[in-house]
């Protein structure tokens, strides 16, 4: 799953997560470029785990 290889999780519920953010967000803002999806994935996943995204 792309959504791990991304992040670097296992299979667990943060994969479900990640992938309700990601239909959240297509559902707010429509279809957007695969780079723009990553960006928005990572910097959520940061964002979860209390880490500043720009810093990332």
């Amino acid at each position: 799953n792309e959504i791990m290889q991304i992040l670097g999780i296992s299979p667990g519920p943060e994969v479900g997560k990640a992938w309700a953010f990601l239909k959240e967000l297509r559902l707010d803002r429509g279809p957007m470029e695969h780079d723009e999806a990553v960006a928005e994935l990572t910097a959520w996943w940061a964002r979860e785990h209390g880490e500043d995204p720009a810093q990332s």
